[in-house]
């Protein structure tokens, strides 16, 4: 006889479904909810500008030199690259503070200490800067300048108590050079900053020809009104051409080098150095500029 099988109601079925709902919700809570971090092995969500990402995890960060925080940053550097035995000796300094509109108006100032022991060698140092990491060798330059003809460029030294600027951009005349008694006759059709000393000797205190060629009183009168450093090539026609011509070939760079080069104060302890940039190197504000050695280590720095 076939056996009768009692009709279901559902309930079975119910019963199922109920506890594998509360299994699913209990295991759903112990791993952490809708609380949980979405994460991916391959997946991450960037990391934001304070260098610390999504998770609590750190980044490598970036230091950025702000002002008012540069000293913990000085003393990182100079104990990444050491102290250079010039240190104390050479200072470094800026003295427009970044307001430069052009690299041939930007510029710093190198300056050897009085008791410094011997002279300094220039050429081969680097100047940086720590903000953005553009850097620029000092090169050599012209011991003394000559009109007319290709430089032979020397390697730079400073003397003690001597001064060096160092001009970003491009040499008016073509090449740094060093500063002697006659250098000022370069500011008469070229732009320096910073400008040349003009410490050429007064046209009315140089040697005059000898009788029968002395220049007329006329002459004279105007000698005496001439300035320093500057050559005249269109005196009034009324001087007469031999005066002219005295005038025009006596008071310029070459005769003033010629007649002065073995003067004890011909040569001045000031150089103004080149980098023949085209673009300016430091920032404007929240700079860091170091001054290294040729062995790459620490001489100076300055903050601004």
């Amino acid at each position: 006889m076939a056996e009768f099988k009692k009709p279901s109601n559902g309930m079975e079925e119910i019963k199922w479904f109920i506890g594998f709902l509360i299994f699913f919700v209990v295991a759903w809570f112990i791993g952490g909810g809708i609380l949980r971090e979405v994460t991916s092995p391959f997946i991450e969500p960037p990391v934001p500008v304070t260098g610390t990402a999504a998770g609590n995890k750190t980044a490598p960060s970036k230091t950025v030199p702000q002002t008012g925080s540069f000293s913990g940053d000085l003393k990182a550097i100079e104990q990444k690259s050491g102290a250079s035995s010039l240190k104390g000796l050479l200072e470094l300094s800026v003295n427009n503070y970044g307001s430069a509109v052009s690299a041939n108006e930007e510029y710093v100032m190198l300056q050897l200490s009085d008791s410094a022991p011997s002279r300094v060698l220039l050429t081969g140092m680097i100047i940086k800067s720590e903000a953005s990491g553009r850097s620029a060798t000092i090169g050599k330059g012209a011991y003394l300048p000559q009109q007319g003809t290709i430089n032979a460029e020397e390697l730079v030294y400073l003397e003690p108590g001597g001064i060096a600027y160092v001009v970003t951009g491009r040499a008016p005349v073509g090449y740094s050079l060093r500063v002697n008694k006659c250098t000022g006759y370069f500011e008469q059709f070229q732009n320096f900053v910073p400008q040349l000393p003009i410490e050429c000797p007064l046209p009315k205190t140089e040697p005059l020809p000898p009788p029968p060629n002395s220049p007329s009183d006329a002459c004279l009168q105007y000698i005496d009104n001439m300035r320093r450093c500057r050559i005249e090539p269109n005196s009034p026609v009324e001087l007469g051409e031999e005066c002219r011509r005295f005038i025009r070939d006596s008071f310029t760079y070459p005769r003033c080098v010629s007649a002065h080069k073995s003067d004890a104060d011909f040569y001045k302890n000031e150089w103004h150095l080149y980098l023949s940039r085209d673009l300016p190197l430091w920032k404007s504000t929240r700079e860091v500029i170091t001054l290294l050695d040729a062995t790459g280590k620490v001489v100076d720095t300055v903050t601004y």
